[in-house]
């Protein structure tokens, strides 16, 4: 720590012509001397003329500023010796070449307007009606009106980027929002709605465009905006739709929400509550979701998403979600046995989703009940997802029990499914006591009920954040079944997980779980598995920057259950795979950073050994489109020029005092000059 000088009172010689005054404070630092003899200013009364190797503090004291000394002249030449060792760092993954990532769809052309009605009043606005194309010329203000949602509406609005402002509505009745319910071949574009609520906390279905949609293909919303809105609804809210259900070939795009709240019991999203494709029939054709985003904001309730509260399709991929995204903040609120939540979505099924992210923190109430299916990006990934290029970066918080809670997902269910290079970087954190099952830094749980080949690929993922759990009492209600860094428990079918990384640390906050079962890459197979797990080149290292931290003894250990790559597989017959075609293993942890000599699978290496490449090359890793390291060669042989002249080349040393753990210190002797670090 540095040492202050602090000087209370200097005696100074002033700015004019002489005079001395008595100054205990320095906040204005330096005058200009266009400024002397101006005595009648205030920052006179606290300014100088000049100060040297001085700094000026908030407070108005000074300090001695840090900074360097001549030592002397280096004499002769030489060359360095090889105090520069070879240095590497952990593996990382490439990013995506273009081919690998899918382009966004192409958007529906609009349909144009036909003996369009102009509308720039409230009353024109309530006027419009069925089949009608509608034209909005200007601003309207609905404050003071009492607001009846349009219902049955399958025409066009074109609202020119001009403004609906002040709706609201105190829901008396379900299917509420400028239209109660919308048809088949309606389109509505390019209006803003500001400052508008639609609320109703026993009422369903709310929104402030649109309440319901109920089994009705072809509608299509462009460049919709919200800002400061408000929904509260019992079931289904959301600003553009509270529930679009049974309905294919609704087309989102370019719409958007900013500092919307929107609360309710179950299926609240900002944009969507509850976005629902045919389920038993046969498609009609593709949705979409594009360009679409949520900022700031807050989404409370069960099945909350901060986009879109649920997700769900058909089996087949029959809706498309790209280049979307929330930082919206997501509580989930337990009101009913429902209890998911994420930051982008509460759970995807049936959907291709590319390019999008989360960022906002997902929070659990200490007394909402169990935590269940809670993630950064989706609480559940439920089966017949292609999931490409996402990430989140939001903590997670949960109290109480939890079931399957992860940092990206709580529940990828991997049925028919493929998600590649997506990862997370926020945290998982408990905020109280409770029991824990399947938490994973990546996903929480993994299950399939699905045979092979089509049980899920996971690729090219990874976790960056730590698990951080809580138990406050010791000996209390926390039993712990499977946590670990990139996932905490896999069941039934596994899937394949490839070309995957953890750097999580896992910890037991007060040193009071038991049993821990902590692992720093996979926690524990269940019991109902049926089939061997294939993971193949993964690591886990407890770090926060590729090059290392120095962390030490970073997974939480009472010294019998928990494991430097897995901590749990005894199921009879079944086991997890970790070799390449010549019965080499490809998964290792670092033991220095996880503090942990033991695993159930995996190889335990140095920090020194993981950031080698040619140690996984020996092994079968790709380093030419999977995978990056970045490797120093050692220093030395290299001449260097002597110093002739000091005056114009010191050599200089910091001043030892002042040095702080960046510093290098220069020593001279031996013909060279030897740079090593010097601790305070």
């Amino acid at each position: 720590m540095k040492t202050k000088i602090v000087i209370l009172i200097l005696i100074l010689t002033a700015l004019a012509f002489g005079e001395s005054i008595v100054l205990d404070k320095f906040t204005s630092g330096e005058l200009s001397p266009f400024l002397e003899g101006r005595s009648d200013i205030s920052i006179y009364q606290t300014g100088l003329r000049e100060l040297t190797n001085m700094v000026v503090e908030p407070q108005g004291c000074v300090e001695k500023r840090p900074g360097t000394y001549y030592v002397g002249v280096g004499a002769g030449g030489g060359t360095w010796p090889y105090d520069t060792p070879a240095a590497g760092e952990y593996p990382t993954l490439q990013e995506l070449t273009a081919a690998e990532i899918p382009d966004a769809p192409a958007e529906p052309a609009d349909t144009a307007l036909a003996a369009a009605t102009d509308v720039n009043t409230p009353v024109g606005l309530q006027a419009m009606a069925g089949a009608g194309h509608y034209n909005i010329t200007g601003d309207i203000d609905l404050t003071g009106v009492a607001w009846t949602p349009i219902v049955g509406f399958s025409g066009i609005v074109e609202g020119n980027g001009y403004t609906i402002s002040n709706l609201t509505i105190a829901a008396a009745a379900n299917y509420q929002g400028i239209f109660g319910t919308l048809l088949a071949g309606a389109e509505i574009r390019d209006v803003n709605f500001a400052n508008c609520s639609v609320t109703g906390t026993t009422r369903s279905y709310l929104g402030i465009l649109c309440g319901y949609i109920n089994e009705q293909d072809g509608i299509k919303f462009t460049n919709i905006n919200f800002t400061g809105c408000i929904v509260t609804a019992d079931y289904y809210g959301g600003c553009l739709i509270g529930y679009s259900k049974e309905s294919d070939e609704i087309n989102i795009w370019d719409c958007t929400t900013t500092d919307c709240n929107v609360t309710a019991d179950d299926y609240g999203g900002a944009l969507v509550g509850w976005l629902r494709g045919e389920t038993t029939g046969v498609p009609s054709g593709v949705s979409n979701v594009v360009d679409c985003h949520s900022t700031g904001g807050k989404v409370t309730g069960d099945y909350a998403g901060g986009l879109i509260g649920y997700i769900q399709f058909k089996t087949g991929y029959e809706i498309q979600v790209h280049s979307c995204y929330s930082t919206t903040e997501v509580y989930r609120q337990n009101s009913t046995s429902h209890a998911r939540a994420g930051g982008f979505a509460s759970s995807i099924e049936g959907a291709d989703v590319t390019n999008c992210y989360a960022t906002g923190d997902i929070t659990t109430g200490a007394s909402d009940g169990a935590a269940a299916y809670i993630g950064g990006f989706a609480g559940g990934l439920l089966g017949y997802n292609v999931v490409i290029n996402c990430y989140s970066t939001g903590d997670v918080y949960f109290g109480h029990s939890a079931v399957a809670v992860g940092g990206f997902v709580g529940k990828f269910d991997t049925d028919y499914s493929i998600v590649r290079r997506c990862y997370s970087t926020g945290d998982v954190i408990s905020t109280n006591a409770g029991s824990y099952y399947a938490i994973g830094g990546f996903a929480g749980y993994m299950p399939s009920s699905t045979a092979s080949p089509n049980n899920g690929l996971c690729e090219r993922c990874w976790a960056e954040g730590d698990i951080l759990l809580t138990e406050e009492t010791a000996g209390g209600a926390a039993t712990n079944n499977g946590v670990g860094g990139f996932v905490g428990f896999i069941n039934f079918t596994p899937p394949v997980i490839k070309n995957c990384y953890s750097w999580s640390s896992i910890i037991d906050v007060n040193d009071k779980l038991s049993p821990l079962n902590f692992a720093g890459f996979f926690g524990c197979l269940g019991s109902l598995v049926d089939a061997d797990a294939l993971i193949t080149n993964t690591y886990a290292a407890q770090t926060n920057t590729a090059i290392g931290s120095g962390l030490t003894n970073q997974i939480s250990n009472n010294g019998t259950d928990a494991g430097g790559w897995m901590i749990r597989d005894d199921i009879v017959g079944f086991g997890v795979l970790t070799e390449n075609d010549d019965d080499e293993n490809t998964c290792f942890w670092d033991t220095q950073t996880s503090g942990l000599t033991t695993s159930t699978e995996g190889e335990g290496k140095t920090t020194s050994w993981l950031q080698t490449q040619a140690n996984y090359e020996a092994v079968g890793w790709d380093f030419t489109t999977i995978w990056v390291l970045t490797e120093t060669e050692a220093s030395g042989g290299q001449t260097f020029t002597p110093i002739a002249d000091s005056s114009d080349y010191p050599v200089r040393l910091i001043n030892y005092e002042y040095s702080t753990e960046e510093a290098y210190v220069v020593e001279l002797g031996d013909g060279y000059m030897r740079f090593y670090k010097e601790a305070n």
